[in-house]
């Protein structure tokens, strides 16, 4: 009766595992897709799913490792019945840690890829930012409400001014468009 309970609940979680082991897989290609799209819910959810598992397989292992060696006389005529459960049951736990660590990796690699499209972000508004930072400079400097401004008083002064504030900005503009910043 023990075999049969113990072989049943360690048949039943396999299929569980391996549809776990299917969805990660799945989300891994999703991860590393072009697509834009936060997954971290969707891990987490894994996550606790491989954790619920590993709370029921965990358990089973030491029992079924005393068994295997002896610890229980009465037991001892079930040991060859148990030792393919108990093999079963390690080799459950092995899958279910290592589903543990590759969801902890695709978390990270989640991560790292949502903190590259932030960079990425953040480098093209630092660079629109520069381009539109040189006309309000000079704009700025000349909209003062000063009477001793050098070229103030020139009439060529603001046609100068003009022609410099887009000329700077479209120089900053080729610049940071080599560097990818725009």
């Amino acid at each position: 009766m023990l075999w049969a309970i113990v072989a049943k609940v360690v048949s039943d979680i396999r299929p569980v595992v391996d549809a776990l082991d299917e969805d990660l897989v799945e989300l891994e290609s999703l991860i590393f897709s072009d697509a834009v799209a936060d997954h971290t819910r969707r891990i987490f959810a894994l996550r606790f799913q491989t954790g619920q598992l590993y709370r029921a397989v965990h358990p089973m292992l030491a029992p079924l490792d005393a068994i295997q060696h002896g610890a229980y006389e009465r037991l001892g005529p079930m040991r060859p019945y148990l030792r393919e459960v108990s093999d079963e049951a390690k080799t459950l736990h092995e899958d279910i840690l290592g589903l543990r660590d590759r969801l902890t990796g695709v978390l990270e690699a989640n991560l790292a890829l949502m903190t590259h499209r932030q960079n990425e972000s953040v480098r093209k508004i630092a660079g629109w930012g520069a381009v539109i930072a040189v006309p309000t400079l000079i704009a700025g400097v000349f909209g003062m409400n000063f009477s001793d401004i050098p070229g103030l008083r020139d009439s060529g002064a603001f046609g100068v001014c003009l022609a410099v504030m887009p000329a700077v900005s479209v120089a900053l503009w080729v610049l940071l468009r080599r560097a990818e910043w725009v």
